[in-house]
């Protein structure tokens, strides 16, 4: 009987070890900031750039932009994250300074209501750049990495317009590197599913030995 129960507490840790992390993670995970640009495009405009989602649901939390130095933005920024047709999802608008959510050189803000993203589906993020200038984003990258959640991201696009805009027109590169969001990855039905049954079958093992004893 203790075997059996060392077993199928082993086989539930071993599925608990196969779940993706709750802890959130970020779309670009390392940029390549050697091909930084300050607003090189005629201004105002929304740039941006596609991703497609791995093999897992993910649910986004947050949505943010590059802050070149670490010390605070010049401007505030739109961000918003679309589908390929254009139905906007979700948006923010990271406010300038550096009041807001530091990480990996990008300052985040929280969604009203968290998005979902399907498996194998491609999606778009863009951030608005107003007139003026002030904070860079990178152009044509080619070194910037991304969370394996993702099976690509790239390429670029954008837009020419006074507001935060659906990026339609095609960029250069990989992408143009401003915008990120946070994401956490949902676990497949069938972890669950699995997780269930043997911490099921572990609590009637459980069970069976009180009442031998």
């Amino acid at each position: 009987m203790k075997k059996l129960q060392s077993a199928l507490l082993a086989a539930l840790l071993t599925g608990l070890a196969a779940v993706p992390s709750a802890r959130a993670n970020v779309i670009i995970t390392s940029p390549d900031t050697a091909n930084a640009n300050t607003n090189p495009l005629p201004a105002p405009f929304t740039i941006g750039y596609a991703f497609t989602v791995g093999s897992n649901n993910l649910t986004v939390t947050s949505l943010g932009i590059w802050d070149r130095n670490s010390d605070g933005l010049a401007q505030s920024h739109d961000v918003g994250l679309w589908t390929t047709g254009g139905s906007l999802l979700g948006s923010v608008t990271v406010p300038s300074g550096n009041a807001t959510t530091l990480i990996g050189q990008f300052r985040y803000n929280t969604l009203s209501s968290s998005v979902t993203l399907t498996a194998n589906t491609t999606y778009k993020i863009g951030a608005f750049y107003a007139a003026g200038g002030g904070d860079a984003y990178i152009e044509a990258v080619n070194n910037s990495t991304y969370d394996t959640n993702f099976s690509s991201v790239g390429p670029g696009w954008y837009i020419q317009a006074s507001s935060l805009q659906f990026p339609d027109a095609p960029g250069s590169g990989i992408g143009y590197i401003g915008p990120n969001a946070q994401f956490t990855a949902v676990p497949e039905p069938s972890t669950w599913a699995m997780l269930l049954f043997v911490g099921g079958l572990t609590s009637m093992v459980v069970l069976r030995r009180r009442r031998i004893a």
